[in-house]
């Protein structure tokens, strides 16, 4: 059992987006920012907005879709047009992305069949959405939802494979291993986790956020990213509440490499 923590199992549990208290939060690839997915009526959860369970939250507060007439489609301005057929674009760009990563990606293959052996398979097409979202966020996890990836935010195919990683260690996590999503020291936990394993902290996107290699850096990045994400959780985010649960958890949870051998990273 690591200090501190009250665990059923060996690791932390976790959440990228999650409903905390009476918040929706998204922590993702590399920013945590608030953001609220754009959702279709399709997409929708069709589930009673009651708290129900372990969360004991309302779900998230989604814009309700009111069917245009024939005349404001006619209406519609060119640039909303144009903006449509880019939002199309992106998604078939996504999802194309998502199902090759899903099938040749080593790591996303691994996370996916050890979800699968806990009983939580995934149906990418139902699990795994690409949507539109308003901030520059590139995707979350939520137990309600599954895994968000932003469709308008990804540069390259890497860029989403390090994301959907990010997210299926959330979603491994909240599988496998109970949790507390009020306490800190299990949310940076799974930051931490999730900032390893996913590669989110590798030589390149440092590089590219203007952050120069040094002796462990790899391990400041974990610890750096873990702490911005932790401070998103709005029972985290007073003084120094994130760096600490960081700080407590920090050597056990970078240890922890589950579903993942070590030759495997």
């Amino acid at each position: 059992m690591r200090p501190g923590m009250a665990w059923i199992g060996r690791a932390a549990p976790v959440l990228g987006i999650g409903l905390v208290g009476m918040h929706q939060v998204v922590f993702c690839d590399q920013q945590a920012q608030q953001a609220e997915p754009v959702l279709s009526e399709k997409d929708q959860p069709n589930r009673d907005p009651r708290p129900v369970g372990h969360e004991a939250a309302p779900t998230a507060r989604l814009p309700a879709p009111s069917p245009a007439s024939e005349p404001a489609r006619a209406a519609r301005t060119r640039e909303e047009q144009i903006q449509e057929r880019i939002a199309e674009h992106q998604r078939v760009q996504c999802e194309k992305w998502r199902d090759d990563i899903l099938e040749n990606n080593p790591k996303a293959r691994r996370l996916m069949e050890a979800l699968k052996v806990h009983g939580c398979g995934l149906d990418p097409k139902e699990h795994i959405k690409c949507l539109p979202c308003h901030a520059v966020a590139t995707g979350g996890f939520g137990a309600d939802y599954g895994i968000l990836l932003c469709q308008n935010q990804f540069i390259s195919k890497d860029h989403l494979a390090e994301t959907l990683i990010h997210e299926l260690v959330h979603a491994y996590d909240h599988c496998v291993f109970k949790y507390d999503w009020m306490d800190c020291k299990h949310f940076a936990c799974t930051e931490v986790r999730a900032a390893h394993l996913s590669g989110d902290c590798g030589f390149v996107r440092e590089v590219q956020r203007g952050f120069l290699g040094f002796k462990k850096h790899g391990q400041e990045c974990v610890r750096r990213r873990a702490i911005l994400a932790t401070k998103y959780n709005p029972h985290c985010s007073e003084g120094r509440l994130a760096e600490a649960a960081v700080d407590a958890v920090f050597e056990s949870c970078l240890a922890d490499t589950q579903p993942f051998e070590r030759e495997e990273l």
